[in-house]
């Protein structure tokens, strides 16, 4: 793909996410391009859709999102968008180092924390939207945490379906959970019905089979998982054991020492565990 082909995909991307483009300065050629792509590239969808399903629909408040500390397009050139594309890049050359998750298709990268707090969800958001960025790259953000989810509150989207109603009833499929964003490169699978037997489900074969089912069979589609905190429970360790990446974010100046080597403990013969430092003010990885 030419360095043009790639700028006018950009552009259109950002068009159907509702920011303004100023087409009189893109000039003709890229109109044309634009338009060339939508009839031949369209936007690779990150789940196969059952035959007569409709995708569900969630259109993303962007300028709430951006109020909220949140990495959306037009900030491409921010500090924020500078430490999530150097934290992206770490992740992406440890995959293809690895080709662990190359081996049954895309990746799959659990984010979790040590203990409670604010900056997993939030990390695990601005990562999907900086993966999302990418060219030929399609990324679902997967919410996991069954006892304080929030994921939808966040981005703005009403309940429904979602990843336990998955893994409770075999009947539905992913395109009845899964919503496409109106950045078409992301969709949110949230974590639906609450179920106080969370664990025995994660757990589950059923699980694991679905993890490879929406990283789907080839290249180029990341799963982010955001997983409750490793040290409540044994959610995040499950999750984490089915992982092609583990992402501990560990908050700077309020995680104890302690606490994150409790965390790692927990972790030992996961593969590719890395940590991000968070800093809350600003929600960006050091």
């Amino acid at each position: 793909m030419s360095i043009i082909e790639q700028a006018a995909r950009r552009l259109d991307a950002l068009q159907r996410a509702g920011i303004a483009v100023p087409w009189e300065a893109a000039g003709t050629q890229a109109r044309e391009v634009v338009a060339q792509l939508r009839q031949e590239q369209p936007v690779r969808p990150h789940a196969p859709a059952e035959a007569g399903a409709t995708r569900r629909q969630l259109a993303l408040d962007l300028p709430a999102l951006e109020a909220q500390g949140f990495l959306v397009p037009g900030l491409e050139g921010s500090a924020l968008a500078d430490d999530f594309r150097r934290a992206k890049r770490a992740l992406l050359e440890q995959l293809r180092q690895g080709g662990r998750s190359r081996q049954a298709g895309g990746a799959v990268i659990v984010v979790t924390s040590p203990t409670e707090g604010p900056g997993r969800s939030r990390v695990a958001i601005n990562l999907a939207l900086s993966m999302a960025m990418e060219v030929d790259t399609s990324v679902l953000l997967v919410e996991a945490d069954t006892r304080a989810p929030s994921l939808l509150t966040r981005l703005g989207a009403a309940a429904g379906p979602g990843l336990v109603d998955l893994l409770r009833e075999p009947a539905l499929g992913p395109p009845q959970a899964v919503l496409q964003t109106s950045l078409p490169a992301l969709s949110l699978l949230p974590v639906g019905t609450p179920s106080d037997r969370s664990h025995e489900l994660y757990a589950s074969p059923g699980m694991r089979s679905l993890l490879a089912q929406l990283a789907g069979p080839g290249p180029g589609r990341v799963v982010i998982v955001d997983a409750p905190p490793l040290l409540r429970g044994t959610d995040a360790r499950t999750l984490a054991a089915m992982a092609s990446q583990v992402v501990v974010v560990v908050e700077a100046l309020r995680t104890p020492r302690a606490t994150v080597r409790a965390a790692f403990d927990e972790l030992q013969g996961c593969p590719a565990v890395v940590s991000l430092l968070d800093h809350a003010a600003s929600g960006a990885p050091a």
